[in-house]
């Protein structure tokens, strides 16, 4: 995963559960950008989720959530970043 200067996330590599963050459960070589129009200031990722962080504070996550990871009280992955509930 990567951020450029201008807060645009791209992620490659396996996808299974959508930990690539641009919609798709395809696997990337090469890097792919991340859905949604936010600008991030930083970006971390796990096993098999991303979270990030916008410009503005929130916190945003994607990818697999069998242990709750994505923080949003539910279960299931998600292929697109969502934000992560208070």
């Amino acid at each position: 995963m990567a951020l450029t200067a201008a807060g645009a996330a791209y992620c490659w590599g396996l996808n299974h559960s959508g930990e690539l963050g641009n919609g798709s459960t395809d696997s990337s070589y090469v890097p792919a950008a991340v859905s949604g129009n936010v600008t991030l200031t930083a970006i971390q990722s796990g096993f098999a989720h991303t979270c990030a962080i916008a410009s503005g504070g929130t916190a945003y996550c994607w990818g697999d959530d069998y242990y709750g990871q994505l923080g949003r009280g539910v279960f299931g992955f998600s292929t697109v970043p969502i934000a992560v509930q208070p």
